[in-house]
Protein backbone atom coordinates (compact mmCIF):
# COMPACT_ATOMS: atom_id res chain seq x y z
CA UNK A 1 0.00 0.00 0.00
CA UNK A 2 1.26 3.92 0.06
CA UNK A 3 1.63 6.25 -2.81
CA UNK A 4 -0.55 8.89 -4.04
CA UNK A 5 -3.86 6.72 -4.11
CA UNK A 6 -3.17 4.35 -1.71
CA UNK A 7 -2.33 1.00 -3.87
CA UNK A 8 1.27 0.79 -4.06
CA UNK A 9 3.83 2.50 -6.34
CA UNK A 10 6.76 1.67 -9.18
CA UNK A 11 10.00 3.68 -7.80
CA UNK A 12 13.22 4.61 -8.72
CA UNK A 13 16.56 5.00 -6.43
CA UNK A 14 19.03 6.48 -7.33
CA UNK A 15 22.31 7.67 -6.22
CA UNK A 16 22.91 11.65 -6.01
CA UNK A 17 25.62 13.41 -3.98
CA UNK A 18 26.48 10.65 -1.86
CA UNK A 19 22.75 9.74 -0.58
CA UNK A 20 19.68 8.14 -2.48
CA UNK A 21 16.96 9.86 -4.44
CA UNK A 22 13.53 8.55 -4.11
CA UNK A 23 11.37 8.94 -7.49
CA UNK A 24 8.10 8.06 -7.70
CA UNK A 25 7.19 6.47 -11.00
CA UNK A 26 3.96 5.48 -10.86
CA UNK A 27 1.24 5.70 -8.28
CA UNK A 28 -1.09 2.34 -9.39
CA UNK A 29 -5.29 3.74 -9.05
CA UNK A 30 -7.13 0.19 -8.41
CA UNK A 31 -9.85 -0.51 -10.78
CA UNK A 32 -9.52 -0.97 -13.95
CA UNK A 33 -5.89 -0.29 -13.79
CA UNK A 34 -3.63 -2.44 -10.95
CA UNK A 35 -2.54 -2.61 -7.26
CA UNK A 36 -0.45 -3.30 -4.81
CA UNK A 37 2.67 -4.54 -7.16
CA UNK A 38 4.58 -7.02 -4.53
CA UNK A 39 7.17 -8.35 -7.81
CA UNK A 40 9.80 -6.26 -8.77
CA UNK A 41 10.13 -5.20 -12.22
CA UNK A 42 12.04 -5.89 -15.37
CA UNK A 43 12.89 -3.34 -18.37
CA UNK A 44 13.07 -4.35 -22.06
CA UNK A 45 16.09 -3.15 -24.82
CA UNK A 46 13.51 0.53 -25.34
CA UNK A 47 13.32 0.88 -21.82
CA UNK A 48 9.64 -0.19 -20.88
CA UNK A 49 8.98 -1.34 -17.72
CA UNK A 50 7.15 -4.20 -17.21
CA UNK A 51 5.72 -5.90 -13.88
CA UNK A 52 2.32 -7.45 -11.87
CA UNK A 53 0.19 -6.56 -9.62
CA UNK A 54 -1.59 -8.76 -6.80
CA UNK A 55 -5.05 -6.88 -7.07
CA UNK A 56 -7.45 -4.94 -9.01
CA UNK A 57 -7.34 -4.99 -13.00
CA UNK A 58 -10.69 -5.42 -14.34
CA UNK A 59 -11.51 -8.94 -12.57
CA UNK A 60 -9.87 -7.87 -9.60
CA UNK A 61 -7.44 -10.69 -9.74
CA UNK A 62 -4.49 -8.73 -10.55
CA UNK A 63 -2.85 -7.59 -13.72
CA UNK A 64 0.53 -7.70 -15.81
CA UNK A 65 1.55 -4.31 -16.48
CA UNK A 66 3.76 -2.20 -18.76
CA UNK A 67 5.10 1.11 -17.87
CA UNK A 68 6.56 3.41 -20.95
CA UNK A 69 8.71 6.68 -20.57
CA UNK A 70 7.86 9.82 -22.93
CA UNK A 71 8.29 13.49 -22.33
CA UNK A 72 9.60 12.82 -18.91
CA UNK A 73 6.62 11.21 -17.32
CA UNK A 74 5.36 7.42 -17.25
CA UNK A 75 2.38 5.80 -18.54
CA UNK A 76 0.78 2.56 -17.12
CA UNK A 77 -0.83 0.13 -19.28
CA UNK A 78 -2.40 -3.01 -18.27
CA UNK A 79 -1.50 -5.44 -20.78
CA UNK A 80 -3.79 -8.39 -19.11
CA UNK A 81 -6.01 -8.90 -16.31
CA UNK A 82 -6.40 -12.45 -14.56
CA UNK A 83 -9.42 -13.49 -14.55
CA UNK A 84 -9.14 -16.81 -12.17
CA UNK A 85 -10.42 -20.34 -12.06
CA UNK A 86 -7.49 -21.85 -14.90
CA UNK A 87 -6.29 -18.55 -15.96
CA UNK A 88 -4.83 -18.14 -12.52
CA UNK A 89 -4.82 -15.00 -10.29
CA UNK A 90 -3.49 -12.68 -7.97
CA UNK A 91 0.72 -12.82 -9.33
CA UNK A 92 2.94 -11.60 -6.54
CA UNK A 93 6.13 -12.23 -8.02
CA UNK A 94 8.61 -10.69 -10.86
CA UNK A 95 8.43 -11.42 -14.19
CA UNK A 96 10.71 -13.21 -16.37
CA UNK A 97 11.77 -12.83 -19.84
CA UNK A 98 13.26 -15.15 -22.87
CA UNK A 99 15.08 -14.70 -25.96
CA UNK A 100 12.20 -13.96 -28.10
CA UNK A 101 10.74 -11.19 -26.11
CA UNK A 102 7.89 -13.53 -24.08
CA UNK A 103 6.94 -12.91 -20.73
CA UNK A 104 6.45 -15.40 -17.97
CA UNK A 105 5.37 -15.31 -14.59
CA UNK A 106 3.77 -16.81 -11.30
CA UNK A 107 0.36 -16.28 -9.65
CA UNK A 108 -0.39 -17.02 -6.53
CA UNK A 109 -4.16 -18.63 -6.67
CA UNK A 110 -5.93 -20.42 -9.90
CA UNK A 111 -5.07 -22.76 -11.97
CA UNK A 112 -6.06 -26.44 -11.87
CA UNK A 113 -9.51 -27.50 -11.23
CA UNK A 114 -8.10 -29.77 -7.83
CA UNK A 115 -5.99 -27.33 -6.53
CA UNK A 116 -6.13 -23.68 -6.92
CA UNK A 117 -2.34 -23.51 -6.44
CA UNK A 118 -1.60 -21.36 -9.71
CA UNK A 119 -0.07 -21.53 -12.56
CA UNK A 120 2.97 -20.24 -15.13
CA UNK A 121 1.74 -17.97 -17.33
CA UNK A 122 2.91 -16.61 -20.46
CA UNK A 123 2.52 -12.90 -22.51
CA UNK A 124 3.27 -13.08 -26.10
CA UNK A 125 3.65 -9.66 -27.69
CA UNK A 126 2.01 -9.54 -30.96
CA UNK A 127 3.20 -7.29 -33.94
CA UNK A 128 -0.12 -5.08 -33.64
CA UNK A 129 1.28 -3.82 -29.53
CA UNK A 130 -1.71 -6.27 -28.16
CA UNK A 131 -0.43 -8.77 -25.85
CA UNK A 132 -1.87 -12.21 -25.15
CA UNK A 133 -1.97 -14.45 -21.92
CA UNK A 134 -1.69 -17.86 -21.55
CA UNK A 135 -1.44 -20.87 -19.48
CA UNK A 136 2.20 -22.54 -19.79
CA UNK A 137 1.73 -24.74 -16.26
CA UNK A 138 -0.31 -25.15 -13.75
CA UNK A 139 0.61 -26.51 -10.71
CA UNK A 140 -0.99 -29.92 -9.47
CA UNK A 141 -0.38 -29.69 -5.56
CA UNK A 142 0.84 -31.80 -3.36
CA UNK A 143 3.44 -34.38 -3.85
CA UNK A 144 4.16 -32.05 -6.89
CA UNK A 145 5.00 -28.04 -6.49
CA UNK A 146 2.22 -25.70 -5.55
CA UNK A 147 1.93 -22.06 -4.96
CA UNK A 148 5.01 -20.29 -6.87
CA UNK A 149 5.02 -17.03 -4.53
CA UNK A 150 8.51 -16.33 -5.73
CA UNK A 151 8.77 -16.10 -9.48
CA UNK A 152 11.41 -17.63 -11.70
CA UNK A 153 15.02 -17.06 -12.84
CA UNK A 154 16.32 -18.09 -16.37
CA UNK A 155 19.63 -19.60 -17.33
CA UNK A 156 21.61 -19.45 -20.63
CA UNK A 157 19.55 -22.70 -22.20
CA UNK A 158 16.06 -21.24 -21.76
CA UNK A 159 14.96 -22.66 -18.51
CA UNK A 160 13.29 -21.20 -15.76
CA UNK A 161 13.60 -22.17 -11.90
CA UNK A 162 11.44 -21.28 -9.03
CA UNK A 163 10.64 -22.92 -5.72
CA UNK A 164 7.18 -23.50 -4.36
CA UNK A 165 6.02 -22.72 -0.32
CA UNK A 166 3.99 -26.23 -0.51
CA UNK A 167 4.70 -29.66 -2.68
CA UNK A 168 7.36 -31.54 -2.05
CA UNK A 169 8.77 -34.23 0.72
CA UNK A 170 6.71 -33.27 4.03
CA UNK A 171 4.65 -30.65 1.88
CA UNK A 172 7.21 -27.85 2.89
CA UNK A 173 8.06 -26.49 -1.21
CA UNK A 174 10.22 -27.63 -4.00
CA UNK A 175 12.49 -26.28 -6.09
CA UNK A 176 11.45 -26.94 -9.78
CA UNK A 177 12.59 -26.53 -13.32
CA UNK A 178 10.12 -25.60 -16.29
CA UNK A 179 10.87 -25.38 -19.65
CA UNK A 180 8.81 -23.68 -22.34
Amino acid sequence: MGGANGFGTVYELSPSQGKWKFTTLYAFKDQPDGALPYGGVISDKAGNLYGTTYYAGVNDLGTVYKLTHSNGTWAESVLYSFKGGTDGASPISSLVADAAGNLYGTTSDGGAAACTCGVIFKMTPGSNGKWTESVAYRFPGTPQPGFAYNGMVGDSAGNFYGATVHGGNGNDGAVYKFTP
